[in-house]
């Protein structure tokens, strides 16, 4: 039996004490290995990166900003990869001027599955981003047809890593949403590609 597995990193997974010994567990899934990545969660004092963009979005507080460049770098070190993550850095910092709240949080899942592709390249996985496939409508709900076209536009198969945390509106900004959405739509893509029998949510 042909089977894919979609591997859930949530936001508990990602921290700078879990991320590492997290990624050893969910490499063992196979090669139809579908990696989808929330934003970090809570560590230490340091509230959640979602939480923390927001804020920062709100208020452009330098004092936010360097602590979620920290934590950043402080992800990249436990996953001991090189990256240069300082011109993402600087997009959540110019864009938060203009008060596009939805892109600067969803930065936080992007860059997150940025690293784990850096992290696993080398095994041969890459980075999809989850707003060039998962359509949302005008009405911030899932556009189940608009999703699979552009699904099977990128053509894309096995050891993907995808932030699960938004997707995108029909004007092409970024929409947030849940990631039970992303890795819900992501199983109905690949239950109807025709190329698993079974899709397994680990």
């Amino acid at each position: 039996m042909t089977e894919a597995f979609i591997a859930q990193l949530t936001e508990h997974d990602l921290t700078e004490v879990a991320v590492h010994h997290t990624l050893r567990q969910v490499l063992g899934y196979g090669d139809a290995l579908y990696i989808t990545v929330e934003s970090p969660g809570s560590y230490l004092e340091h509230r959640s990166m979602a939480n923390l963009l927001e804020r920062f979005d709100e208020d452009g507080d330098e004092e936010k900003y360097h602590e979620i460049s920290g934590r950043f770098l402080g992800i990249a070190r436990a996953l001991n990869i090189r990256l240069n993550i300082e011109p993402y850095l600087n997009v959540i910092r110019n864009v938060s001027e203009t008060g596009y709240r939805d892109f600067v949080i969803s930065r936080g899942s992007y860059l997150t599955a940025l690293m784990v592709t850096k992290k696993l390249e080398h095994l041969g996985f890459t980075l999809v981003d989850s707003a060039t496939f998962i359509k949302m409508d005008a009405r911030g709900v899932i556009d189940r047809d608009a999703t699979k076209l552009a699904w099977q536009q990128l053509r894309v198969t096995g050891k993907l890593v995808i932030p699960s945390t938004y997707g995108s509106n029909p004007d092409k900004s970024i929409h947030i949403c849940n990631s039970r959405t992303v890795i819900t739509a992501l199983a109905e893509l690949l239950a109807s590609s025709g190329m698993y029998e079974r899709v397994v949510i680990v």
